[in-house]
């Protein structure tokens, strides 16, 4: 993705501004509209084989010619016309000040793309920052081998397990953590039922709840707690040996 967008700001730029350079050299005294058509056409170029690009390299693919030609349309009338500002903006700065002027335009430009690249990927990957958390079994220690289930909402339930220190981690859109709920199953204590916490920094700690030494504890209860699914039966064995 930075590639492909670095590809377009270069492409952006360097059609209208060889256009530029191309029409200063054909014509020794250039009139001011052969300066801007030379612009013009150069981003055209530009935007032509950007196009050519992304279809040489399989970067998009279209069902039909008219689909190629509908998507292609807009890319060449938004460089052509980047071509055009860039030709009245030439010849509508004197000459003495045109070269700084460039320079220092492509430098916004180019760090205004560059920003743009960095926060649109930490948009992407703060959407997929996933569920993570910490189990801990008697004694507050980490509760290696813990089973872990991620209902995501819809779909299959997933099966996680923690690693050595009692972790366990999974990708997870943050528009899907909503509705998520996650059953941690640890031998010997209750099955605990939680929502994925949001926004934060370290993983979030699930304290172990030893099953009580008397009283029936209720099978379906999680379901209280909004475990909508079927309890997978790893998570009741001695529950079951009680209730037996």
């Amino acid at each position: 993705m930075l590639s492909l967008n670095l590809l377009k700001f270069v492409l952006l730029l360097s059609g209208p501004i060889v256009g530029y350079h191309l029409a200063m050299r054909r014509f020794k005294v250039p009139m001011r509209g052969q300066v801007i058509e030379w612009c013009a056409a150069g981003g055209t170029v530009a935007a032509v084989v950007q196009i050519g690009w992304l279809l040489v390299f399989d970067l998009s693919w279209f069902a039909t010619t008219t689909d190629m030609l509908r998507a292609a349309l807009p890319v060449v009338g938004a460089y052509t016309l980047f071509g055009l500002g860039l030709g009245l903006a030439a010849v509508a700065t004197p000459e003495l000040w045109r070269r700084p002027l460039f320079i220092g335009g492509l430098v916004l430009v180019g760090l205004s793309t560059v920003m743009a690249v960095a926060i649109h990927a930490a948009m992407t990957q703060s959407a997929y920052t996933g569920v993570s958390g910490v189990v801990l079994g008697p004694g507050g220690k980490p509760a290696a081998g813990a089973t872990v289930f991620l209902d995501r909402g819809s779909g299959q339930v997933e099966r996680l397990t923690t690693d050595t220190t009692g972790l366990f981690r999974a990708p997870l859109e943050s528009r899907a953590k909503s509705q998520a709920m996650i059953l941690i199953c640890v031998p010997g204590g209750l099955p605990v039922i939680e929502t994925p916490v949001e926004n934060s920094l370290t993983p979030p700690h699930y304290v172990f709840n030893p099953l009580p030494r008397r009283g029936r504890v209720v099978h379906g209860q999680p379901l209280a707690q909004r475990w909508l699914r079927p309890i997978p039966s790893e998570c009741w064995p001695e529950l079951a040996k009680r209730h037996q």
